[in-house]
Formats: structure tokens, C-alpha cells, sequence
């Protein structure tokens, strides 16, 4: 128990019972979701706060820190490993949709036995489901992507996808809950932009892992926190392998990286067999290390240990595995069209593209900071920036912020009809 943060430690949360509920969603073994990562910690702030808390979550990993977590498991439906690339846009909606329902009704069950203060909403069928279902409900909505991803994505399936995902049930659900909390300014602009009023919107960045006690749950590896050292040095990225996050890009650009450097790709997804042939075909089976799930210690070593980090997305609101990654001090190359405003920190080296680049232009983009920048010395007694709570920021000053955070969501709380304008 945190009994250092003031009138928290001795009065919870104010109301004192929190529901959150977790995307559920993740169909690829225990290949982690960053959505899921933080509806845990934000359940273990809550939790450590004095609420009481109940957890409904969709993967048996990774649930540390909660006492009460209701498993959810994902069902997969059609997707194998041998589907179409041009089938996975809609197969990942089904999915999606199919087992984020089935999280949602779980969570209803609970609603409908227990009286919660508050419920913590990850997705967006969920607020809808669960506003329908329990009009009286406070919801606070996090949505963790950023909108438009339409107009980055190749073939039609894909942009309509994209766009009902991303856009329009975005839009109607925010605008049910009673707050609204955005994983970074550019998400919180974007939703100012479509109608919704800015007093219902809070920019709440993602806890990093200090926010939680390391899990010990261990998943199919490829890869022992000992073993690392012997690919050094190596770029990391991490991430479910869905098509979202371009590592068909990081994988050919390796052929223009240094030759000494290895890439390590953590992740399980319907494309992995297919970035295995890549790697096959690109002549790189010596530099391309894959591990399909990581225990979160071992995750933690190759985090602290890596020469650079680099993520390639279509689409992001403020990603996890970058704030992770900066976290312990590391360098990080991010490459997104809808990338979030960074806060500057001695602490951390960053690059953003705002774009989707070339496979030879990433290249030179790593290879430069491979060249030029030295990796930040990482000292996690270093005094707290209390300008954000990214870097050197201990376990309690990040549950804290949070805390304040949500107290501000709930203490003005605006009608529902009064979220948009």
C-alpha cells in the first residue's frame, strides 16, 4: 500500500469502488497488448490506493497486482496462420468486436451484482454496452489511439475498418461517457476538433512499468534475460503482429543497418509466419532474433539493455512500448503518421517520422543514431521531473498523478449530453 500519497492512502478513491475493464481482446497466445498492460496498472494504482477494485481482463498473464481479476479469455475466430493478408483487416474487427462484447457483458454481470463508483472503460463498444445496459453508470472512457487512421491505410476493407474503428464509434461512445481521459494532446486535439467539449477531455499519458510490481508469469521464448547479451548489440521493437505495426518495414531495413547489430522482435500475431519468411527470404536469419511472448522481467532486460528502440506504426496515440522504453533510459525511434507530442527530457533520446518510411530511409535514420548518439546513462535514482511522469519519475509520484488525475475526471463530471457541442 502506497500510504505515503497523502489523503489517498487513508480515504481510496474518492467513492472507493472502481470497475475496470480491459480490451479483452488479444487473440494472439500472450502476445501483449499495450491496452491491456495499462488497464492493469491503472487497477494496481487504484488498487494501492485503498479503492476497491475489480479487474476484468483478457489474458491469464501479467495480472499481478490485483486481488480480485476476473479472466476473460479470448476466442479466436478465423484467424490462422495461413489467411489472406487482405483478409486480416476484417478478421482482427470480428475478433475485436466478438471478444471485447464478451469481456463487456462479463463486466455487466458484475454491475448487476455490485455497486461500483466508477467504471474504467478501454474500449469503445464497452462504454457503449455498457451505458445501454446501465444508464446510470459513471464511465470514464481512455481511448489509446488516435483518430483517422483511415487515411493511412492501404485497400478499402482496411480504411473501413480503420474508420468505424477509429472514428465514428470513437466519437459516439466518448461522447457517452462521462469523461474522457486521451492518451496524448494530438488525441485529445482530435476529439476537440470533432465536437466534443475540452472540459470533458483530461490527457492522461501511459504508466510506465515502474507502476506495478513485475509479473513472473512465464510464455513461449525465444529468449532468457541471460541470453541477450550474446546478439548485443541490438535493436528492439515490440508489439502484437497484426498488420498495425509495420515490422515488415524494421525487417528490411536491417539489410541497410550496421551489420553488427542485431534486431530482436518480441510479439506473436496471423503475420508472423509471414515475417519469418521475410526474414528468410532477406537473408537475415542471423540478425533477426523473434520471441513470441516475454515474462515481464526478462522484457525489462532487453528494454534496459537495448541499443535502440524502434516502432513503425499506421497508427498510435501515445504507445506503451515507447514509454517503456524511454523509461529506462534508452533511445527510441518512432515512426507513425499520427505520433503524439513527446515531452523533452535529458533522460531519453527520441526521433519521430511523422510518416510511414522507407525501408532504406529507416535505415539511415537508425544507423545515424546508432552513430551519433550515445545512449543515455540511466540513473533510476535520479530526481523526479515533476513536469511529467515519463523518465526518472519513482512508483509513487507516477500512481500519484494518476490518482489526481482521475479524482479531477470524476469530482466534474459534466452531464453526458453536455459532452459534445
Amino acid at each position: 500500500m502506497l500510504e505515503t500519497l497523502g489523503s489517498t492512502a487513508s480515504t481510496g478513491f474518492p467513492g472507493g469502488s472502481v470497475l475496470v475493464i480491459s480490451r479483452c481482446s488479444s487473440v494472439f497466445g500472450e502476445s501483449r497488448g499495450g491496452v491491456d498492460v495499462l488497464a492493469r496498472r491503472h487497477a494496481v494504482a487504484l488498487e494501492q490506493s485503498g479503492s476497491r477494485v475489480v479487474l476484468v481482463y483478457g489474458s491469464e498473464a501479467g495480472q499481478g497486482g490485483v486481488s480480485r481479476v476476473v479472466h476473460v479469455p479470448a476466442t479466436r475466430f478465423l484467424v490462422g496462420r495461413h489467411q489472406p493478408r487482405s483478409a486480416l483487416p476484417f478478421l482482427v474487427l470480428l475478433n475485436e468486436f466478438v471478444n471485447v462484447i464478451r469481456g463487456s457483458l462479463v463486466a455487466s454481470v458484475f454491475l448487476d451484482r455490485e455497486s461500483f463508483d466508477l467504471v474504467v472503460s478501454n474500449h469503445s463498444i464497452t462504454t457503449l454496452l455498457i451505458r445501454l445496459l446501465h444508464p446510470r453508470a459513471a464511465v470514464v472512457q481512455y481511448v489509446h489511439d488516435g483518430l483517422h487512421a483511415h487515411r493511412h491505410v492501404r485497400g478499402a476493407m482496411g480504411k473501413t475498418v480503420r474508420y468505424l474503428l477509429n472514428d465514428v464509434l470513437e466519437y459516439v461512445s466518448a461522447g457517452l461517457a462521462q469523461h474522457v481521459f486521451c492518451a496524448s494532446d494530438g488525441i485529445r486535439d482530435q476529439l476537440v476538433e470533432l465536437g466534443l467539449l475540452p472540459s470533458k477531455l483530461t490527457v492522461v499519458p501511459p504508466l510506465l512499468m515502474k507502476a506495478g510490481a513485475p509479473t513472473q508469469v512465464a510464455t513461449e521464448s525465444s529468449i532468457d534475460s541471460r541470453e541477450f547479451q550474446s546478439f548485443t548489440p541490438y535493436i528492439l521493437s515490440v508489439g502484437q503482429q497484426s498488420g498495425r505495426k509495420r515490422f515488415d518495414v524494421i525487417i528490411c531495413a536491417m539489410k541497410e543497418v550496421s551489420p553488427e547489430t542485431t534486431l530482436v522482435l518480441v510479439g506473436d500475431g496471423p503475420l508472423h509466419d509471414s515475417y519469418v519468411r521475410l526474414v528468410r527470404e532477406e537473408g537475415l536469419e542471423n540478425r533477426v532474433v523473434f520471441s513470441k511472448g516475454t515474462d515481464e522481467t526478462t522484457l525489462r532486460a532487453l528494454y534496459s539493455n537495448a541499443a535502440l528502440f524502434v516502432l513503425v506504426s499506421e497508427n498510435e496515440g501515445f504507445p506503451v512500448t515507447v514509454a517503456e522504453a524511454l523509461s529506462f533510459g534508452g533511445r527510441a525511434l518512432v515512426a507513425s503518421p499520427s505520433v503524439a507530442t513527446w515531452p523533452e527530457s535529458p533522460h531519453w533520446t527520441l526521433v519521430t517520422i511523422p510518416e510511414i518510411p522507407t525501408p532504406g530511409r529507416l535505415a539511415v535514420q537508425v544507423n545515424g543514431l546508432l552513430r551519433n548518439q550515445p545512449k543515455p546513462d540511466y540513473d533510476p535514482n535520479a530526481p523526479v521531473d515533476s513536469s511529467t511522469n515519463l523518465g526518472r519519475s519513482s512508483e509513487r509520484a507516477v500512481l500519484a498523478e494518476y490518482l489526481k488525475l482521475l479524482r479531477k475526471a470524476v469530482t466534474s463530471r459534466p452531464s453526458v449530453n453536455s459532452g459534445l457541442h
